[in-house]
C-alpha cells in the first residue's frame, strides 16, 4: 500500500465521517433546533468533496431529504463520479 493508497483511504474516510455527522445532526436540527441547521449548500459541498456515497446512504437510513429531487440527485451524480473516479484510481493510475 503505497502513501498515496493511504491518505486517500484516510481522506475517505474522514470525508465519510463528517458528512455522516453533518446529516444526523441536521436532522436532528430540523426538529429540535430549527435555526441551528446545516445549509444545504455546506451538505452538498460535503458530498462534492468525497463524502456523497456515506451521505446519500445515511439520508436514506434516517429519510433525511429525501424528498428534495435536486439534492438527491446531485449526491446521487457525485457518488457515481466518486466511485468512476475511484475504480479508475485502482486500475490504471496505480
Amino acid at each position: 500500500m503505497t502513501l498515496l493508497d493511504r491518505f486517500l483511504l484516510i481522506y475517505f474516510g474522514v470525508m465519510g465521517l463528517i458528512s455522516f455527522f453533518a446529516t444526523v445532526y441536521d436532522k436532528i436540527a430540523a426538529k429540535i433546533f430549527p435555526r441551528h441547521r446545516i445549509r444545504e449548500r455546506s451538505l452538498l459541498l460535503l458530498s462534492a468533496f468525497g463524502g456523497a456515497p456515506v451521505m446519500l446512504f445515511t439520508m436514506a437510513v434516517i429519510r433525511h431529504k429525501t424528498q428534495h429531487f435536486g439534492m438527491i440527485a446531485f449526491i446521487s451524480v457525485c457518488t457515481l463520479l466518486w466511485l468512476a473516479i475511484s475504480v479508475a484510481y485502482l486500475l490504471f493510475l496505480r
